[in-house]
């Protein structure tokens, strides 16, 4: 996929991005701690008007790392289907953030399934809404369950999963 001049400008900028790193905040279970949240929230933020190439049949995925010195970086860029879309992480991953142009209600089973098979952070970034919408789905007294993050980064009250 050949990426627009906008989208190498984002890019760019989020190749560079970092937040101090807060380690050992890790919240109960599986959620992130605010490192993470506010990266994710700078980041949706900056992807979320950038649309793929395939509109609403693929999500931009984004996944994030950590450097040696404990900063915060994009560690990768994938484009995948909407659904049924494998999504290739490193070992090493911290977190996943996945763009969506289409509203939905709560976070799909399969976000869910990422992030508990992978034990890390998964962000649903709803490009419907400005600022993005933004869902951490982790794990929350022992059960998988999602939270709002608000514009600040901010961490609203765990969610059960809908049935």
């Amino acid at each position: 996929m050949i990426l627009s001049g906008r989208w190498r400008a984002a890019f760019a900028v989020l190749a560079i991005t970092a937040v101090s790193p807060i380690r050992g905040q890790q919240a109960a279970d599986q959620g992130a701690g605010a490192d993470l949240r506010q990266f994710a929230r700078a980041i949706g933020d900056a992807t979320s008007g950038q649309r793929a190439g395939g509109g609403d049949q693929v999500d931009k995925v984004i996944i994030v790392g950590r450097q040696d010195s404990g900063e915060l970086v994009v560690a990768g860029i994938q484009v995948v289907p909407r659904t049924g879309g494998t999504i290739t992480l490193a070992s090493t991953s911290d977190a996943v953030l996945r763009t969506r142009a289409i509203k939905s209600a709560a976070p799909e089973a399969e976000d869910r399934a990422l992030a508990e098979s992978r034990s890390i952070p998964v962000f649903i970034v709803g490009e419907w809404t400005t600022p993005a919408t933004i869902r951490e789905i982790g794990r929350h007294d022992g059960k998988m369950m999602f939270r709002v993050i608000d514009a600040t980064g901010g961490a609203g009250a765990w969610q059960q999963w809908p049935r």
